[in-house]
């Protein structure tokens, strides 16, 4: 199935690549998406003004058929714009490919529009009309990506929006390692090498760890960040090469490769291209990239509206948690993010100020099976505490963790480094994904008597099911958590 689906794909250089800016904070996947919302609006209302001092006798009056025009107008150049892949700022595209495509898509607006005003009768709009508006549209996002571009290559060469690669390579790779090295603007940092080639050895060994291929490949990945895989040997070890890519697809971890063949099976595939070359990249993760995009948007949008909206109640609890027990208002832990990433958890403090310390008396009484410690009775926490915990509000400073861009508002829960030292392979795929404020487990009744093993599947089909929806659903249900005080 693979294969054939591999020579479909690399024998149609017209597919879309990948049109997902999951890739990038969701700082700037927001910024880069509103941008082009902002910059519609801004070419239509230009588009009106010129034509108006083109044709003075024109005067459009608001009719059913000419709004109706206008948001079709809006629909179809943002859904072309996603198509085109064009919200993503590439790492290795030529500026002339952008230009190309942005020209494509002004083409086809066009004629998508023409239809529609003929369809439709829409008398108020003018062919001239719409010429002008593709043309404007046309130039302006060429100009903007040109610009956006440039700004990116500089972005990414001072060390942001990096993903962090581990290459499997022979003599075949030096000139495709040396290019990563060497072009800092593509935003790859290559983390280690697994490779026998004395070449390769002899002149990246002091730049990036080179491991030995008779070393355990997975063990090696475990050892470092990694968002990628690339497999870029001439010759490959299939035993090798099937064990990565499994390991890839458990764990959600990209893996690209530099062939055609492949032996896994039931797995997403999408062609992409990376310095001029094919590459067919495996993942197993959420690919409605227009409802990412969204996310993404309205993860910074509500967490941004309720943090000023809860500002009275940050107050409230805060004063509450200094009258209750001495100690700080907020508690930070490590907790572990997408891919491994650490960052530190923002809480309301419910425990006791030496609570850690207290943790060692506890652990026999763990009703949690796996790596997770939960006490239903905890003496550690505090009668502010305790209230906080059942209303679910000690999770409200995550809002700031969402704005940082660390967590999402909902997704699999954030996990302590210690736990995730223990889970089996198949539960770090719960990583590949942004952790959440809220997630499935959070909103069953009575969560804490839910094992550690349904709590991770609870995840899992979080992942494989992801939809706006399900987000939304969830995130009602918190509300009912809140309001019910079942969170304990």
């Amino acid at each position: 199935m693979v294969r054939n689906l591999a020579n479909y794909f690399l024998t149609r250089r017209w597919y879309v690549r990948s049109k997902s800016l999951k890739g990038y904070s969701p700082v700037l996947a927001t910024f880069i998406q509103v941008s082009d919302i902002l910059l519609l609006v801004f070419i239509n209302l230009l588009t009106w003004r010129i034509y108006k001092r083109i044709d003075p006798d024109w005067t459009p009056t608001l009719t059913f058929p000419l709004v109706l025009f206008c948001i079709v107008q809006f629909v179809i150049w943002f859904s072309l714009l996603q198509v085109a892949n064009l919200p993503k700022i590439p790492r290795t595209t030529r500026t002339l490919v952008l230009v190309f495509n942005v020209l494509r898509i002004s083409f086809i607006g066009l004629i998508i529009l023409f239809i529609f005003k003929y369809l439709f009768g829409v008398w108020q709009v003018t062919p001239a009309l719409i010429f002008l508006f593709s043309a404007l549209a046309g130039i302006t996002y060429s100009v903007a990506h040109i610009v956006s571009v440039r700004l990116f290559k500089i972005y990414r060469s001072k060390g942001y929006d990096i993903h962090k690669v581990l290459v499997f390579a022979d003599t075949y790779s030096e000139d495709f390692i040396r290019k990563i090295l060497e072009q800092k603007e593509w935003g790859f940092e290559i983390v280690a090498i697994i490779s026998d080639s004395r070449i390769i050895r002899s002149k990246f060994e002091h730049i990036v760890p080179v491991y030995s291929s008779q070393k355990d490949p997975v063990e090696v990945i475990k050892k470092h960040v990694v968002d990628e895989v690339i497999y870029s040997r001439y010759r490959f070890n299939e035993e090798e090469f099937r064990k990565v890519i499994l390991y890839c697809f458990k764990t959600g971890i990209i893996f690209r490769m530099q062939s055609e063949l492949s032996p896994v099976d039931d797995i997403k595939i999408r062609l992409e291209q990376l310095h001029k070359m094919p590459d067919l990249v495996f993942l197993n993760l959420p690919g409605d990239n227009i409802s990412l995009m969204f996310k993404s948007f309205i993860d910074h949008a509500v967490s941004l509206a309720l943090v000023l909206i809860s500002l009275p109640v940050f107050a409230v609890i805060a004063i509450a948690i200094k009258l209750d027990s001495p100690g700080p208002v907020f508690f930070l832990q490590k907790r572990v993010g997408l891919r491994g990433r650490e960052f530190n958890l923002i809480k309301f403090r419910t425990m006791v100020k030496n609570a850690e310390e207290l943790k060692k008396l506890l652990e026999k009484q763990n009703e949690m099976d796996g790596p997770v410690f939960k006490v239903r009775n905890d003496p550690r926490v505090t009668r502010v505490g305790k209230f906080l915990r059942e209303t679910g509000l000690d999770e409200l400073p995550q809002l700031f963790n969402v704005i940082k861009g660390e967590m999402s508002l909902v997704g699999p829960r954030p996990p302590l480094p210690s736990e995730v030292k223990q889970y089996p392979d198949q539960f770090l795929r719960r990583l590949s994904v942004k952790p959440g404020i809220t997630c499935t487990w959070q909103v069953v009744p009575n969560r804490n008597s839910v094992r550690f093993e349904r709590w991770m599947q609870l995840d899992m089909e979080y992942i494989d099911k992801w939809s706006l929806k399900l987000d939304l659903l969830i995130f009602l249900k918190t509300f009912r958590t809140v309001f019910l005080r079942t969170g304990a």
